[in-house]
């Protein structure tokens, strides 16, 4: 076993083995510095795309069997809470084995189907639950306060009631990819990506790193946006700050995606720990975490649509072909005459006419100009176009819709 994070109680109130451990490791911690994010490469995802040798195999966790996993006999312990199925580890390194987790390609051209074993290191404390088609790792409160997860008896009197020495609750794992047909380990040139997705801040503590996750071994590369609300911490970790990252149902908007880390691996495993210090409030939160969607610089677009209105009736007077938007796009959409009508400003709720799409306000957008009638009867000159052909680079003009994208993207972003 190796050296412990924790100094832990058994229940008869003695310190357990790993506290002696615990105590070496802080005693290490003054000699050793710790590993910072630079061990590894860190990207800005407007700059920098995933090398494609990696996009062979995108491992995340939406569509898999999961009535399939295979849990270690005997390593884990269920339990029902209201109305979920928890499975926690009570022996040491406690894995599942998820089938078919996606397919790659060798060297040699053949194309084959991988299986996935996930196992939790000795002596951590976490909650897997499959939900919503995901397969999920919850933080377990393993201290006197209860979480929102409990810590049954049985699973307490296994590992004991302990505090993690940097106050962070989680556990180490490690993941490793087999051939689905034999068995047997993939080749060492294996490489994949990942998403580690809705990294939580807190908005009443901005400076809490709260949801993280540290990228141990195997790990080669790490992928965000420039204005991502993610602070480093421990050994090549990265955490959420600032606030929550907002609806889950909304991954590729702002300010979710400011919330995800994207990673690369090379070779047949790799080892990550997540982890999440609670707030300081009662009672705890236990946040979720799963392998989710990574991005990509050509994942990076939004949709900016327009639609003129009746201002009383809502009568849709005109609309827009839908536009796609990058991050530096600039928009702006001159409102046109309508025959009866006059334009009189936009609705509420309506993005503006013109702007800027920046990493921090990433969300597909929709602008709703309102009219009036006009007693004044006016020819409809289908909003003053310009009928300028696409020029990339300078401006966009959609003939006979007056709505404008300034496109200002990098030679290496990907088309839309």
């Amino acid at each position: 076993m190796g050296i412990s994070r924790f100094i832990r109680k058994t229940p008869g109130g003695g310190l357990a083995l790993p506290a002696l451990i615990a105590l070496i490791g802080l005693l290490a911690a003054f000699v050793a510095p710790a590993a910072s994010a630079a061990d590894l490469g860190v990207y800005d995802l407007e700059t920098t795309a995933v090398p494609d040798e990696y996009k062979q195999f995108v491992l995340g966790s939406d569509g898999l069997d999961y009535d399939s996993i295979q849990w270690d006999d005997g390593a884990w312990r269920r339990y029902d809470v209201h109305g979920a199925i928890y499975r926690y580890p009570i022996k040491p390194d406690a894995g599942l084995a998820v089938p078919n987790v996606g397919e790659w390609t060798d060297e040699n051209g053949i194309t084959r189907q991988i299986d996935m074993r996930l196992s939790v290191k000795e002596g951590d404390v976490i909650a897997l639950i499959c939900r919503f088609h995901h397969l999920w790792w919850r933080t377990v409160h393993t201290g006197e306060e209860a979480g929102a997860v409990p810590y049954p008896a049985e699973i307490r009197n296994v590992w004991g009631t302990f505090t993690p020495a940097d106050g962070r609750y989680g556990a180490t794992m490690t993941a490793s990819f087999t051939y689905h047909d034999t068995g047997e380990p993939v080749p060492d040139t294996f490489k994949g990506v990942v998403g580690f997705n809705d990294l939580d801040g807190r908005d009443d503590q901005p400076d809490l790193l709260m949801e993280g996750v540290e990228l141990l071994s195997g790990f080669d590369g790490a992928y965000r946006l420039k204005n991502a609300e993610l602070a480093e911490y421990g050994t090549n970790g990265f955490a959420g700050v600032k606030r929550d990252a907002g609806d889950e149902t909304r991954m590729n908007e702002s300010p979710q995606i400011l919330h995800r880390l994207t990673a690369t691996w090379n070779g047949g495993s790799f080892t990550f720990r997540y982890s999440a210090i609670p707030p300081k409030v009662e009672p705890y939160i236990d946040p979720w975490g799963t392998f989710g969607p990574s991005v990509d610089a050509g994942d990076l677009h939004w949709a900016l649509n327009a639609k003129a209105v009746d201002r009383e009736t809502g009568t849709v007077l005109r609309t827009w072909p839908e536009t796609i938007l990058r991050i530096g796009d600039k928009w702006s959409i001159r409102p046109p005459e309508i025959e009866g009508y006059r334009y009189s400003g936009l609705a509420d709720g309506s993005d503006a006419l013109s702007g800027t799409e920046t990493s921090t306000e990433l969300k597909n957008r929709l602008v709703i100009l309102e009219y009036e009638p006009n007693p004044t009867t006016m020819p409809d000159t289908g909003g003053h176009a310009t009928h300028a052909p696409l020029i990339v680079g300078t401006i966009v003009t959609a003939a006979a819709l007056a709505l404008a994208v300034i496109a200002r993207r990098r030679a290496n972003r990907h088309s839309a």
